[in-house]
């Protein structure tokens, strides 16, 4: 959960040795591969965006809020579009993976906000210098990795209804297609019913 599963993590003791793998990994290769090859000249807008998401990881968001989150907590202007451009890039080179909004009733993809996950625990770590380590964010991005290891598409559901005239939301963890199999992990938000299915 800390590290991650990088394969080189494993032949490492020592957990100065895991951290400065991570870090170099990150730096050295993610990073600068991405830069590099999208030809960003904003390399600190990247890094802005990275230090946005790596806290956020797992919960729902979207270009535009994070355009307002640049704007009203750094006071500078990123346009929709350069934050998507950047986004798409993290995705082509497997760094973080998007799960789209699925409405589970209406079986039809509602498109944003979104939620994104980091291909492996240890590179959101390294970005947070470790400091938020929820259990929970943690957990779900393994699974999240695991399903798609699993050659699954990976979407987050959402279930809306009425009880005794009061609208709720119900969000399903997961939302899994495999061909015509569906498989959803199901947790109601306001934590009157916790269930798996």
């Amino acid at each position: 959960m800390t590290y991650g599963g990088m394969p080189r993590i494993l032949e490492m003791s020592a957990d100065s040795q895991k951290v400065l793998y991570l870090e170099r990994l990150y730096a050295e290769v993610y990073m600068k591969d991405i830069v590099e090859r999208y030809d960003f000249r904003d390399k600190q807008t990247l890094e802005d965006l990275m230090n946005i998401l790596a806290p956020a990881s797992g919960s729902l968001t979207n270009p535009s809020r994070l355009t307002n989150t640049f704007r009203s907590v750094q006071n500078k202007n990123v346009s929709d579009k350069t934050i998507r451009s950047y986004i798409d890039a993290l995705k082509d080179s497997f760094l973080i993976s998007e799960a789209q909004r699925f409405d589970v009733k209406g079986n039809a993809c509602i498109g944003s906000p979104y939620k994104y996950y980091f291909a492996g625990n240890g590179l959101r770590n390294v970005r947070l210098n470790f400091r938020q380590e929820d259990p929970g964010h943690l957990m779900e991005s393994i699974i999240c990795n695991e399903l798609k290891a699993r050659e699954l598409n990976v979407d987050v559901g959402v279930v809306r209804f009425s009880e005794k005239g009061v609208k709720t939301t119900d969000e399903v963890d997961f939302v899994c297609n495999k061909a015509a199999r569906r498989i959803r992990c199901h947790r109601k938000i306001s934590g009157r019913r916790k269930n798996g299915r």
